[in-house]
């Protein structure tokens, strides 16, 4: 078995459940710059109420508020390849919310068992 160098991802979680990929690396530093640069801009767009600007990996603009957390975290190239899934490549890029049927006002929950 030989030993990979792991594989860093910064990640912004948004509330609405679109998360963004915003950069994959093996370089860390590269990563934790990145991550100290998403850092300071949400802080500032949120102190002075102006909309989050991001130019890569797309060009988009969004309310700070929407953001819950902004991550640096260490991914392995088996987690990011293991799956053939479109389902599941949808998902890494669009966000859950954007891979479940739309549901209008069904509950999706089962209320569990019932014997």
């Amino acid at each position: 078995m030989t030993e990979q160098n792991p594989i860093y991802a910064v990640q912004i979680l948004r509330r609405d459940q679109n998360h963004i990929e915003v950069l994959n690396s093996t370089d860390f530093n590269k990563c934790l710059g990145r991550w100290k640069e998403l850092h300071q801009l949400w802080a500032e767009s949120s102190k002075e109420e102006k909309p989050f600007v991001l130019e890569d990996p797309m060009l988009t603009a969004f309310q700070p508020g929407l953001i819950t957390e902004i991550r640096l975290i260490p991914i392995t190239a088996d987690m990011q390849n293991q799956s053939n899934n479109p389902y599941h490549k949808q998902m890494v890029q669009n966000g859950l919310g954007a891979t479940l049927p739309s549901m209008s006002g069904v509950d999706i929950l089962d209320n569990g068992y019932r014997g």
